[in-house]
């Protein structure tokens, strides 16, 4: 922060400065503050597009989709361009029902053969939202392909990864594994790579690669503040979770939580894996109000989930921890849970069939009738 405000001190016209000041206080949860500095460089140099696309992308993440429209909006009528936008504009239109401007965004990169991989994956996770799965695994094919077809490693492992963690939360727990180890494969070297794949192979029993993968990110990041403070301990409380260990969990989580809203750098949204784990901890050891919080916590920031599987699921998984209230006595606890499960059940009514998470909560929903 001080070399920051030095450099802005020293040039104070170079609206650059601003901006990566901007950028910084994002890295670190820090949104309001993001959005004002990204702003401040805005008004500076109306020119430039860096500042804006930031602003699409940082004011859904304090619920601000209108704002960040509007700011979408204005760029273009300023004759600003960039790819990033319009996959923040694909996700803003997707939580405002806009089907319209969906088809907008993915026709924008039709001729765009070196970005359509982006529009891809964000069409799969869309699809998976409302329970889509063959259709979206198809799609996050079809985006793996394209950033492979146009040299783009990086981008090709972080979509399986993302496609790993919708696998596992839905019960498809061979391909999750699979395209986890696939994306280690093409990405070796990728940090939010390492960073993720460590909590999801621990996720399905995998500790030997999991350990292994984490030994070296502590390794080779270890003055990076985010992979110390927040990677790491989620990746140690998921293996401590594995192990039924859930006050050691509990613990590490406790580090994490100050970046539970974290956005990660190489994907659009977060999956939000601290939250859950410490959802989840809760759960286990009984204390089932507090993992409705968590869930809940999923729900009040659609801007940092935005596409993620995380977002479905934490609509059931915040029924079955009202469910587990009421059998304790929770006498208003009953009624919140169906009302959860009827949204749950409203939003995947056209879901494919077969899905066993979605025959196990229509199950589920019956008794509390």
């Amino acid at each position: 922060m001080e070399s920051f405000t030095e450099w802005i001190q020293s040039y104070p016209n170079d609206e650059k400065a601003v901006n990566n000041f901007g950028s910084l206080y994002g890295d670190v949860c820090r949104y309001e503050q993001a959005i004002a500095k990204f702003m401040e460089a805005r008004r500076m140099d109306p020119g430039d597009v860096i500042p804006q696309e930031n602003l699409v992308e940082l004011l859904p993440a304090i619920g601000k989709f209108d704002e960040g429209r509007a700011t979408y909006e204005q760029m273009l009528r300023n004759g600003l361009d960039d790819d990033t936008p319009h996959v923040n504009m694909f996700s803003i239109a997707f939580h405002q029902n806009d089907e319209k401007e969906m088809a907008r965004q993915i026709a924008w990169f039709d001729e765009k053969p070196n970005l359509r991989h982006e529009i891809l994956s964000e069409e799969a996770d869309a699809a998976a939202y409302g329970g889509h799965l063959a259709r979206a695994h198809e799609l996050t094919q079809q985006a793996v392909q394209s950033a492979l077809a146009v040299g783009n490693k990086e981008q090709a492992a972080v979509w399986l990864l993302n496609a790993a963690w919708r696998e596992q939360l839905f019960g498809n727990l061979q391909r999750a594994h699979d395209d986890a180890l696939r994306a280690l494969k093409i990405a070796p070297n990728s940090r939010e790579g390492e960073a993720v794949a460590p909590i999801l192979l621990a996720r399905m029993g995998d500790f030997a690669k999991s350990k292994a993968l984490m030994n070296d990110l502590e390794k080779r990041y270890s003055n990076h503040s985010v992979v110390q403070s927040y990677w790491l301990p989620s990746i140690r409380a998921q293996i401590a979770l594995q192990k039924n260990d859930t006050a050691a969990a509990l613990n590490e989580l406790q580090t994490a939580a100050p970046l539970d809203t974290l956005y990660p750098q190489v994907m659009f949204y977060s999956h939000m894996p601290s939250v859950v784990l410490r959802a989840e901890a809760y759960s286990r050891s009984g204390q089932f109000a507090l993992a409705a919080v968590e869930w809940s916590k999923v729900l009040d920031n659609p801007g940092i989930v935005q596409l993620s599987a995380t977002a479905p699921m934490a609509r059931l998984q915040l029924a079955r921890s009202y469910v587990s209230q009421a059998a304790l006595g929770d006498s208003s606890a009953r009624a919140k849970a169906r009302a959860a499960y009827k949204e749950f059940l409203a939003l995947w009514q056209d879901a494919d069939v077969g899905i066993h998470v979605l025959t196990e909560a229509r199950s589920e929903y019956s008794k509390l009738q």
